[in-house]
């Protein structure tokens, strides 16, 4: 979704190919690796580049002799990441070995410009826009806005903004929202409430309903959704996508008028179901793929938000299209609590932190979302 080259990524990435010469172009973060020096008034058309939005091309750059270049004080592909490469390809490192980095942890392949980290997919972006045009933006791209599970995810986010030069000056949204304006909140997928990271007096104004990371405290605030930030987007390997299956002849498992996704992926959860697929305010669940035509790359063919969470993606208005979600062994919550302040009236399976133990309770009927295992 946004170039990665940097002056010193394109010299390192260069390097890695073994080529004499790299040539980068500042203000588009673009990158040519060369065999030798180009003749521009015969090869100029192979150094052109045209900016967005412009109408005109330059060869305006620089030219780097590698050879020439000192080499990166590196041992392994984290250490090449903490001077702000992340473009995925082979690279030195100090003995003089040739590795291949797949930014960030190696856990899955993502896309040019995507960190992978524990089979996920990150973007993350430096244009500034209001939170309802990032969440376009990711389900073009067959994302959410990231979802964050646990301290290491947190972790993970803090090191990358920071590491990333283009957003070390940029706050950015997360799928964090408010749904009931009673700082009651949801992520953007399945994932369950368990990390609140809210800066000293925040959350504050209920008006407020959307979650920025701010790069100042690396804290969580809460802020006008209709405000401009960057974004992080995330492909969940969780989470499946927009689908299109045949024509829905089963009745679903429940409706509710404030559907959600953790409401459906939760009902179909206890049943022990592994797809949940939410239709506007229909919930199906099924066990298998069999049904399953089409899985979109770009999720726009899902039109219709979610009615518990505009944050959220509940299927398409006028197709079969559903959204779905897969059991993929996701940590079980401990207690009730973000579903019942969500408005989230299903069953769920809760897990007893201390014995590992699983019991299916209907969240609604304990006082306050408290657990059952402190009764």
């Amino acid at each position: 979704m946004t170039s990665m080259y940097t002056e010193l990524t394109c010299q390192e990435f260069c390097r890695g190919q073994d080529s004499p010469l790299s040539f980068w172009r500042g203000g588009l973060q673009y990158c040519s690796c060369l065999d030798k020096l180009p003749d521009l008034t015969e090869e100029r058309q192979s150094l052109c580049v045209k900016a967005e939005g412009e109408d005109t091309y330059t060869t305006t750059g620089r030219i780097f002799f590698t050879e020439l270049l000192p080499s990166l004080q590196a041992s392994s592909c984290a250490e090449i990441f903490n001077y702000g490469i992340f473009v995925n390809g082979r690279y030195y490192i100090n003995n003089g070995e040739k590795v291949f980095c797949n930014f960030y942890d190696g856990s899955t392949v993502c896309d040019h410009g995507w960190l992978s980290y524990r089979n996920n997919c990150y973007s993350f972006v430096s244009e500034q826009m209001h939170a309802d045009g990032h969440f376009e933006s990711c389900a073009g791209h067959g994302s959410l806005l990231v979802s964050v599970s646990d301290q290491a995810e947190w972790d993970f986010l803090t090191l990358a903004l920071s590491r990333i030069g283009y957003m070390k000056d940029f706050s950015v949204y997360i799928g964090l929202y408010d749904t009931q304006k009673t700082f009651s909140y949801m992520w953007s997928d399945e994932t369950a409430v368990t990390l609140r990271k809210f800066y000293t007096g925040y959350p504050s104004n209920v008006d407020h309903r959307c979650i920025v990371f701010s790069k100042g405290s690396g804290t969580m605030l809460n802020v006008d959704c209709a405000a401009s930030f960057g974004a992080v987007c995330e492909r969940s390997s969780a989470v499946v996508g927009c689908v299109a299956i045949e024509p829905l002849n089963f009745a679903p498992i429940i409706t509710s008028a404030v559907m959600t996704t953790p409401l459906c992926f939760e009902t179909c959860r206890s049943t022990g179901v592994l797809y949940s697929l939410t239709k506007g305010e229909a919930c199906y669940c099924v066990n298998d793929t069999s049904s399953f035509i089409n899985i979109f790359g770009n999720w726009s063919a899902c039109d219709r938000r979610c009615p518990g969470n505009e944050f959220q993606i509940c299927g398409a208005n006028n197709t079969d299209n559903v959204f779905v979600v897969k059991d993929v062994g996701q940590p079980y919550r401990t207690d009730c609590r973000d579903m019942v302040l969500g408005s989230v009236k299903t069953n769920v399976t809760l897990m007893n932190a201390a014995t590992g133990e699983t019991i299916v309770v209907d969240c609604h009927k304990l006082v306050g979302g408290r657990s059952p295992f402190h009764d």
